[in-house]
């Protein structure tokens, strides 16, 4: 009985991987393929583009959208979770309901509040500066080195 399902299974594997073959060979075969200068230019709305094409970004908005994705996940497991445990008190197995709800919940909590002490939750983070490390090499050479690094190569190659 299992084979049969076995079988149903590679046969769409392979109709699946079949399809996308066909497909990227077919477009790649009747598509036009004539680049030049103007094609791979940057577009911006009609406009050159001046300067750096991605700015400086604050990886704080990411983290705050990722506790919101977080939470919000969470809201939406409460609530099938509280018809199932409606279910689950009239069949009298509310108790192993509640303790896997606490857990969930108390897991959230615990890095609700790790994130929180750990002051990420406000918008002027500043992190604690890195250890000050004592070391043999002068600091004028780690200067100097990135001088170095930072003038572009001009020489002809």
């Amino acid at each position: 009985m299992q084979t049969d399902y076995l079988y149903i299974l590679v046969v769409f594997i392979i109709g699946g991987l079949l399809f996308l073959v066909v497909g990227w060979s077919v477009g790649k075969l009747f598509r036009p393929n004539l680049p030049n200068e103007e094609k791979n230019s940057i577009y911006e709305s009609g406009e050159e583009s001046i300067g750096n094409n991605q700015p400086k970004f604050n990886s704080r908005f990411l983290f705050i959208a990722l506790v919101f994705l977080l939470f919000d996940i969470e809201l939406a497991l409460l609530f099938p979770w509280a018809v199932v445990a409606d279910y689950a008190q009239k069949n009298a197995i509310e108790w192993f309901w509640l303790i896997e709800m606490l857990v969930f919940v108390g897991f959230l909590t615990f890095g609700l509040i790790f994130i929180w002490k750990k002051g990420l939750l406000q918008w002027n983070y500043t992190p604690t500066p890195p250890p000050v490390i004592s070391s043999k090499v002068p600091v004028e050479l780690y200067q100097q080195v990135g001088k170095q690094q930072d003038t572009p190569d001009t020489s002809p190659q």
